[in-house]
């Protein structure tokens, strides 16, 4: 039961990690695109 857990968290925190990258991405390209125009 405790590998579960441990493969769940880290899961989790594998899907917080790409939708921080997502995040970031998308305030960087938003900036890129201002600069750009």
């Amino acid at each position: 039961q405790e590998n579960l857990d441990r493969k769940s968290m880290i899961r989790a925190l594998g899907y917080d990690f790409n939708w921080l990258v997502d995040r970031v991405l998308g305030l960087f390209g938003l900036s890129f695109n201002e600069l750009l125009t």
